[in-house]
């Protein structure tokens, strides 16, 4: 009889054991398809920003509601990745106060505080999370600014196109905005070589791996985060003409992406052309 009890008290320990550790799981989340905008509402993130029922406020007809000037038209990205969406604006009077940001479709939108912005002189990036549940295929999202007084900006808008990661070499070639690609380089360390080539109008690339800054075409961007630049006027650090070589040493860790991501930033507002072809682990 003792055997039996004891028996019966390993059992049930057992199965509360298991109870408890399943019950603390992370469940993973279902496949999100970009051609759902309330899916992606709920599944893409911006931080500190507040989720809101309904339509974003409509700009505002005062002369003295901001402008935002400049702004890429276009992004690709790999999901499990951020996206740097940079615009560039004018005060026309008082501060920024915010962002508002609604997926096309959704009934809903994002208010971002502006210190929860990433402000860069007079332009503004958005971090827009961009999980890995996320399919491939193409969404398009709009936004706005906001000063003080409820002054909003014009509305302007960016397609976003999720990818599949690429491998290495291989070459990959893009126009305006930002184009982010991871590319899967195994677990053999060695030296990898970015071969560019930007045409007239400047662009700039740069190599991260696990979240940090490894190589680029100008000095680590501030905050981690490439600034956007025009194509003619006020060139930012970085961006670069012609034809060029990033070399870096690509030494995964065991517990780390076994992946590099690219990102290319291509200028804003002059119809520019740029690739690159990266090289494998030698």
């Amino acid at each position: 009889m003792y055997r039996i009890h004891a028996l019966l008290a390993v059992m049930l320990f057992t199965a509360l054991f298991w109870s408890c550790n399943n019950s603390e799981e992370t469940p993973t989340p279902s496949p999100c398809d970009p051609s759902d905008p309330v899916c992606l509402f709920n599944s893409l993130s911006i931080a500190g920003a507040q989720r809101l029922n309904g339509a974003a406020p409509s700009p505002s007809t005062s002369a003295s509601a901001p402008d935002i000037t400049n702004n890429q038209s276009s992004a690709r990205i790999t999901a499990d990745n951020l996206l740097y969406i940079p615009l560039i604006y004018q005060l026309n009077g008082g501060n920024l106060e915010g962002l508002y940001l609604q997926i096309v479709g959704a009934n809903g939108y994002f208010n971002v505080s502006a210190n929860s912005l990433t402000l860069q002189n007079n332009q503004v990036i958005i971090s827009l999370d961009v999980p890995a549940n996320i399919l491939l295929g193409e969404f398009e999202i709009s936004y706005c600014i906001y000063a003080n007084g409820g002054l909003v900006s014009n509305v302007v808008s960016t397609g976003i196109e999720v990818v599949e990661p690429e491998g290495c070499g291989v070459f990959i070639d893009g126009e305006d905005g930002l184009t982010i690609t991871t590319h899967e380089l195994g677990d053999t360390p060695g030296q990898v070589t970015i071969d560019y080539f930007m045409y007239t109008v400047p662009d700039r690339i740069d190599v991260y791996y696990d979240g940090q800054w490894v190589a680029g075409t100008g000095p680590a961007p501030t905050g981690g985060i490439p600034p956007a630049s025009n194509c003619n006027v006020n060139v930012q650090p970085g961006y670069v003409s012609g034809g060029g070589t990033i070399t870096f040493n690509y030494a995964p860790t065991s517990n780390g992406p076994k992946s590099v991501d690219v990102y290319a930033s291509g200028c804003l507002g002059g119809g520019t052309l740029w690739e690159y072809e990266i090289s494998c682990p030698q």
